[in-house]
């Protein structure tokens, strides 16, 4: 049997046979504005209050005082687990540092901070501000294939951010991640709709249409057949 992460989102985990199989890598895509940030930062968060699991967010492009800021619109008791570091965010600022020459450098920072505090879910947020430092994007699939193989070892429930650029007919900035992890969960935006699609999912029966969401004080909230379009 498959041990499961459940997300805690009202009616996400119904979706994927009651959560993620634990200790897998999962990508989440979706144009800017989607809930992508929101979405990770609720599956740590509803982690160590719903279940127990710590958790670790890892930001690679937005400094961590502007996400809690953001995440003060909800209302989540998030401040006790922050005091206690059950509850953690970092900033890796890409743009400052030659990660391109040295990943190493970074994940080890990442496997430090989850080994020291035995965290059990992990975000990192996000991948496209990862690939900005590459001139060469056969090295970012390289380090990117070395750093998911290196999270997975953790054994941590890991979640990915990544994007779909606008107007573009693919799913994901890089064209490959879905290809490297085991989930893939893609946001819907406009100014008329939220939706929410299960792309893919390993070693779970899971739907394959796309549900109304929406972003209330407690959250995202999915609404499992029905649908935005």
């Amino acid at each position: 049997m498959i041990e499961r992460a459940a997300s805690g989102i009202s009616g996400l985990d119904a979706l994927i046979e009651g959560g993620l199989p634990k200790g897998r890598n999962y990508f989440v895509s979706g144009s800017a504005g989607s809930g992508k940030t929101i979405l990770s930062s609720q599956f740590l968060y509803n982690g160590i209050h719903k279940f127990s699991e710590k958790g670790l967010y890892v930001s690679f492009e937005e400094p961590i005082e502007d996400i809690l800021q953001d995440l003060g619109r909800f209302d989540w008791k998030i401040e006790p687990y922050l005091t206690d570091d059950s509850l953690k965010y970092i900033y890796l600022p890409m743009l400052k540092m030659d990660y391109e020459e040295n990943i190493y450098s970074m994940l080890t920072t990442i496997v430090n901070e989850v080994k020291a505090n035995k965290f059990q879910r992990l975000v990192i947020d996000s991948l496209p501000a990862l690939g900005m430092v590459y001139k060469d994007q056969n090295k970012l699939r390289k380090d990117l294939y070395l750093m998911l193989h290196e999270i997975r070892k953790m054994g941590c429930t890991t979640i990915i951010v990544t994007e779909k650029p606008s107007g573009d007919i693919g799913l994901t900035r890089f064209g490959i991640e879905d290809f490297l992890s085991q989930g893939l969960i893609m946001l819907y935006a406009s100014h008329t709709y939220r939706g929410l699609e299960i792309r893919k999912m390993r070693g779970t029966s899971h739907s394959t249409d796309v549900h109304r969401m929406r972003i209330a004080e407690q959250g995202i909230i999915v609404y499992p057949g029905d649908h935005p379009y």
